[in-house]
């Protein structure tokens, strides 16, 4: 059974990545971690920018600063209070835990 990835182009780019950046890095005869890193600094990621990077329709910075009343913790989580019974479970959407 074969199962149907919805992250297309990002999973086509790491495939590819992974097959031409080795293939690459054995051509020129890389073969420490030292030397990859090198590569990928100096070389590999200003042409591969070059040739499939895209400008942005809109050039602004959309990110705003954190306002300080914001709080990651309560904005980035669900909260939900629950029982606990006395065999130790709780009862979520349903589903004994």
């Amino acid at each position: 059974m074969r199962i149907a990835h919805k992250k297309g182009r990002v999973e086509r780019k790491h495939g590819m990545l992974q097959d031409h950046l080795i293939k690459e890095m054995r051509l020129r005869n890389i073969s420490s971690i030292e030397e990859a890193n090198r590569y990928l600094d100096e070389e590999f990621i200003e042409v591969h920018n070059e040739q499939f990077g895209k400008a942005a329709k809109d050039p602004q910075n959309g990110h705003r600063p954190l306002n300080p009343k914001e709080d990651l913790e309560k904005i980035l989580a669900t909260r939900s209070e629950r029982c606990i019974s006395k065999s130790l479970s709780i009862r979520y959407n349903n589903q004994i835990y």
